[in-house]
């Protein structure tokens, strides 16, 4: 969606699963991931795929598997910060696996800002809670400056009465809540159809651009200040 709306975007995805991969990218395509840069067999500019002139992508492979292992979690490790800051791009989101490992402790020391991406439910309850203590014990004894923390809600469905009951849960947690939930829309096509953002005006559509809007209101990234929302969306 931001790349759509005409910001020049990069997707890291750090999963060594690579679904985000292979949204984007045909399985027979040969890639280049995290781990193969940190160990200097490619570097990030070579690895980085084109999707469209303002959406770029670094893929991920079986090979990032290995990256728990390598990193330690700790910043001097393997600096992800100064392994991005050359790159010209106004906004950069990294694609993390669900855990709470080393991987994703580093990413978090090269992030502005954390969005924890939920559903309504118990167990993921519990996840969102995890991963707030970890960032709020990993940002006490670093010198690194703390990201902004939000909640995203996924999958909304708001005919299950648990799923809105467990709010209560989330405002405990004294965590920035967006005021965007992405809700269930049966009416999406094909993820693979490349045309889905700009001619599915469904529920999840909307959300989607609002929940760009409010990240572009937000403070503004680099070589972004005279961007401007397409009023035609």
């Amino acid at each position: 969606m931001l790349s759509s709306l005409g910001f020049k975007t990069l997707l890291i995805d750090s999963d060594g699963q690579a679904n985000t991969t292979s949204f984007f990218l045909p399985d027979e395509e040969e890639t280049f991931c995290l781990m193969e840069i940190l160990n200097g067999k490619k570097t990030i500019e070579k690895a980085i795929h084109e999707l469209t002139p303002t959406l770029h992508i670094l893929p991920s492979n079986l090979n990032n598997q290995k990256l728990s292992n390598f990193l330690s979690g700790e910043p001097n490790k393997a600096n992800l910060k100064e392994l991005i800051s050359t790159l010209d791009y106004d906004y950069i989101i990294w694609d993390c696996n669900p855990s709470l490992d080393s991987t994703n402790q580093q990413i978090y020391y090269s992030c502005t800002d954390v969005i924890i991406v939920t559903l309504k439910e118990a167990w993921s309850m519990i996840g969102v809670e995890m991963t707030k203590e970890l960032l709020m014990s990993l940002f006490k004894k670093s010198t690194v400056k703390i990201p902004n923390v939000n909640v995203l809600i996924n999958k909304l469905d708001n005919r299950i009465a648990s799923q809105i009951n467990l709010y209560s849960r989330l405002e405990k947690l004294q965590l920035e809540v967006f005021p965007i939930t992405i809700d269930t829309d049966n009416s999406i096509p094909k993820s693979q159809n490349e045309d889905f953002l700009l001619t599915n005006k469904n529920k999840t559509f909307k959300a989607f651009l609002e929940l760009a809007t409010v990240l572009i209101s937000g403070p503004k990234p680099q070589g972004g200040e005279n961007k401007k929302l397409n009023s035609d969306y």
